[in-house]
């Protein structure tokens, strides 16, 4: 089995097997798939099989060797660390950006059609932070998926809200509203996790 400072920190170049990831949709897409010819280079022994989906597996049970998700792991028997931030940020079609622009305060897109992510917990906070930010939140759209709202965003349905790390990536989206970072707590974060006896 991989030790755990072998898999954080990616010292040891002679690992070899299967190494199975779970990510959620949208940083199996636009993350990890990112880094992974680079990590190939780095382990050129390891089959790496991607578990994209949004339910969290569990890695004491190995339903996967490794984690890579938004927020800190809370369970105990995890080892995790933070590998990057990602910011988020307002997204439309040429439609949106050409008549609005760049803009900086969120409460001017009232009565805009939104397409809302929701569903988990993390999409729940993103819509009470719209909800509080935006006065008449016009919501045309729900979703539980992120990867479902960029298309739909790009094909003007809406703007929605998005990690940069997907917007930037999305054919068709722009920037309207600057990155955005929660006031209590960064919901961009990206941890990597695994489990303490790995």
């Amino acid at each position: 089995s991989f030790s755990a400072d072998r898999i954080v920190t990616g010292h040891d170049q002679l690992l070899v097997g299967d190494l199975n990831i779970t990510s959620t949709e949208s940083m199996a897409v636009c993350f990890v798939t990112r880094h992974l010819q680079s990590f190939r280079e780095k382990h050129p022994g390891l089959t790496v099989n991607i578990i994209s989906e949004n339910r969290v597996l569990n890695l004491a049970e190995r339903e996967a060797d490794i984690a890579i998700r938004p927020r800190r792991p809370t369970d105990e028997t995890m080892i995790g660390r933070k590998i990057a931030q990602s910011k988020w940020g307002f997204y439309g079609n040429a439609t949106f950006s050409d008549r609005l622009g760049l803009i900086e305060n969120p409460d001017t897109l009232s009565k805009e059609p939104f397409i809302v992510w929701s569903g988990n917990p993390l999409a729940k906070e993103t819509e009470h932070w719209l909800r509080k930010e935006i006065p008449d939140l016009n919501v045309v759209c729900k979703s539980s998926s992120l990867i479902s709202n960029a298309p739909m965003a790009s094909l003007g349905t809406g703007m929605t809200m998005l990690p940069c790390m997907v917007g930037e990536t999305w054919p068709d989206l722009n920037l309207i509203c600057s990155p955005l970072q929660s006031e209590e707590e960064d919901p961009g974060e990206v941890w990597l996790a695994i489990h303490e006896d790995m």
